[in-house]
């Protein structure tokens, strides 16, 4: 059954208008505790990393879930200081590729990962932090579309004139799951929108403010029965941003 999470305009949750520096400053203190706890898992993971040879793989990618991790700390704290930094130029088909051995992990058995990256996709206008929140949220979603096996697939190209939209880049994940009806689909994008008894509704709508914030757009196709197709086109970053 869908579900609608979206609270009316008058809800109160304490964080009203006037609360806005409070809550900026609660969310700094959060985001710098965090901090202190992964610098803590950090240590603990090179220590394993030094004293045992057991499952390097899964150490490896433990280390870069908690790097990520960081990564959004940080991001937490600067949004909490209004210091955001514009995007950057982060390697399309490279950030994928660094990230698979952790993507096929998120997918947890419930299907297979497949890619298919074109080296020539070259940089976009998203920093590496905000590209791997953008994959994550697209596996995570595909992920929770399979029943329990399928496939997930995430293709990356290049821009291209003959392309629906040229001058982007496109990233896809395509998965193999139950799909969605065209009313599910027109609101998938919607804040709070949810299909999922435990959904919060906030992944795909992550997608779209990523993607939009960055000069892209996002496509998405799907039936029942035949999976669901995402594409977030991206454009190139802008002149000297790259590597900034």
């Amino acid at each position: 059954m869908m579900r609608d999470e979206g609270r009316p305009p008058e809800a109160d949750d304490g964080w009203g208008a006037e609360s806005c520096e409070p809550r900026a400053t609660t969310v700094a203190a959060v985001a710098h505790d965090l901090n202190n706890v992964l610098s803590v898992m950090s240590a603990c993971i090179e220590i394993l990393d030094a004293r045992s040879q057991i499952c390097p793989e899964e150490i490896s990618d433990l280390r870069l879930a908690t790097a990520h991790a960081a990564e959004l700390t940080a991001w937490l704290a600067r949004a909490a200081q209004g210091t955001m930094t514009e995007p950057c130029g982060a390697d399309l088909s490279g950030a994928v590729r660094a990230r698979a051995g952790l993507l096929r992990r998120v997918l947890a058995g419930r299907g297979e990962l497949h890619l298919d990256l074109d080296p020539r996709s070259g940089p976009v206008s998203l920093d590496e932090h905000a590209l791997a929140r953008l994959l994550m949220n697209l596996v995570l979603n595909a992920r929770d579309a399979l029943a329990d096996s399928g496939r997930v697939e995430v293709r990356t190209r290049g821009p291209s004139v003959r392309s629906t939209r040229p001058g982007l880049a496109a990233l896809t994940v395509h998965d193999t799951g139950h799909g969605m009806d065209r009313t599910t689909l027109k609101r998938a994008f919607e804040p709070r929108f949810t299909t999922k008894r435990s959904g919060s509704g906030l992944g795909l709508c992550s997608v779209r403010d990523l993607v939009t914030a960055a000069g892209g757009e996002v496509s998405a196709e799907s039936h029942p029965g035949a999976g669901t197709t995402i594409t977030c086109w991206l454009p190139a970053p802008a002149k000297g941003a790259v590597g900034r």
